[in-house]
């Protein structure tokens, strides 16, 4: 089962993938091909701070994520530009308070595990009536468990 994202925030510099549990940044590169570096996940239990600075007609923007041990380039989205600034920075904030709610209230742990042995249940019963073959099946249970 594939979650989809709450917000998806393209910046210059990166995109952000906002989900109910974390929060991925995936960097660009020129002319939007990724560039070297890999992604960062961050899982909002983690997160220390969520700072928005809004982009001005001079000033571009950006949406960082605090969290203990990362570097400050990695958690950082950049955004501006001449069109459309004051709905980047609507969005931006609007991230930012999503973020904060979910820190105030955090997915019980109970939630996430029952979901995940529960979808486990069913593809090895989909396994079991000959739906998947060994190897789809331990594809699928890597996917799900995330390894």
């Amino acid at each position: 089962m594939e979650v989809k994202e709450k917000f998806k925030f393209e910046g210059i510099d990166s995109i952000m993938n906002v989900y109910e549990d974390r929060v991925e940044i995936k960097p660009k590169g020129v002319l939007g091909v990724m560039s070297g570096q890999g992604s960062e996940t961050f899982f909002i239990k983690n997160i220390t701070s969520v700072e928005v600075r809004e982009c001005s007609f001079f000033n571009g923007g950006h949406i960082q994520i605090s969290v203990h041990g990362t570097n400050e380039k990695d958690n950082k989205v950049m955004f501006g530009g001449f069109s459309n600034r004051s709905g980047m920075n609507e969005n931006a904030i609007k991230i930012k308070s999503y973020i904060i709610k979910q820190l105030q209230n955090p997915i019980p742990v109970e939630s996430i595990v029952n979901s995940s042995s529960d979808e486990l249940l069913k593809l090895s019963k989909l396994k079991e009536d000959g739906v998947l073959s060994e190897e789809e099946f331990t594809l699928a249970k890597k996917k799900l468990l995330g390894i």
